[in-house]
């Protein structure tokens, strides 16, 4: 089944607070999409909410059909094992070395022997200029080795669903540069893609359908170029 994500009627919030209520929105084999919105505006709760790491108040959650709130662990495992999520802070685990973080995802979901596991991991580190540091922790690594490590860790199970937090927020050119490269190359390979972001400009550089959030709630979605229109307009009507 090719890759496609649907939202239906979502609504999620903590005691207090509703950030969302009834999202509805779908994509599928291809689309890169960027959801765009300002800083609080839920960006990042949506997208581990739409990869099912943590799970809606009310509504669903369909990945390639499958219900992530309702389903059996047996259906979910299978859509994790096609998922791949690079996480703002990176999310290495303190106690792991490199090489053991980027073998995680392979070890977990049973992708692999042990040799095919190390393969993999090899050429990863390799890939993204990491072979110097396969056996530091994360606390003995900079900033960008570990956003490089962190990258590879969402790859190395080769996804068709790739879930970028804010991926060019606080990065290097370069590494802004290799997120553009690999989203386009993900994209060209059919895999679905959504990334967060408050800057409209990264949004356009990363996806080619941006949903435009705000308390809550979708202000717009489509091309880039109407998603800029309609933000400019409702700027100008004090909607956001």
């Amino acid at each position: 089944m090719d890759p496609n994500i649907q939202i239906q009627n979502l609504s999620f919030g903590y005691p207090g607070k509703k950030i969302f209520d009834s999202l509805t929105f779908a994509a599928e084999k291809g689309r890169s999409l960027a959801i765009l919105g300002a800083s609080g505006s839920g960006k990042t709760t949506l997208l581990k909410l739409a990869a099912g790491i943590i799970f809606p108040a009310s509504g669903r959650v369909l990945i390639n059909g499958i219900d992530l709130v309702q389903a059996a662990r047996s259906q979910t495992q299978a859509v994790y094992r096609d998922l791949g999520f690079l996480f703002q802070d990176t999310a290495l685990i303190a106690n792991m070395n490199i090489s053991d973080n980027l073998a995680l995802p392979l070890r977990y979901h049973g992708v692999g022997s042990p040799d095919e596991i190390a393969r993999r991991v090899q050429d990863s580190l390799s890939r993204f200029g990491l072979e110097n540091y396969a056996e530091s922790l994360p606390a003995q690594i900079s900033v960008g080795l570990k956003k490089r490590a962190a990258l590879a860790r969402a790859l190395i199970n080769h996804p068709r669903l790739l879930f970028l937090d804010d991926p060019l927020a606080e990065a290097d050119l370069h590494f802004q540069e290799m997120i553009i490269q690999i989203a386009r190359a993900q994209k060209a390979q059919g895999t679905l893609s959504l990334t967060t972001t408050s800057n409209f400009a990264d949004a356009a550089r990363l996806a080619d359908h941006i949903i435009l959030i705000h308390q809550g709630k979708i202000i717009k979605t489509g091309s880039p170029a109407e998603v800029e229109t309609a933000a400019l307009q409702a700027l100008q009507e004090g909607q956001i």
